[in-house]
């Protein structure tokens, strides 16, 4: 990915199964188009387990794939809900700011 430029892609709002079908098509296009993509999430307010399943697979595919993905800022809400299903290590979220 030396010659691409790195993506900035938003995920904000109330993350839960209403809203997966949308992002799984955007995050479908970004491994698509292979870009490094960095996922700013400050502004995350409710997580439910459907929206940490595509997170998890998007990331288990973009790894596949060759594709770097990095996490920006993420709130406490996101964090709260992968540590409490036990997925902070699976979404990369341990080093995350």
């Amino acid at each position: 990915m030396d010659d691409k430029e790195r993506v900035s892609w938003t995920l904000d709002g109330v993350l839960d199964i209403s809203r997966v079908g949308d992002l799984r098509t955007e995050l479908a296009g970004f491994l698509e188009a292979g870009y490094p993509l960095v996922i700013e999430a400050e502004d995350a307010e409710r997580v439910d387990g459907a929206l940490l399943q595509l997170l998890c697979a998007f990331r288990q595919a973009a790894t596949v794939a060759g594709m770097e993905m990095a996490w920006g800022s993420v709130s406490q809400a996101l964090r709260e809900a992968a540590g409490l299903t036990g997925l902070t290590e699976a979404l990369g979220l341990a080093d995350a700011s």
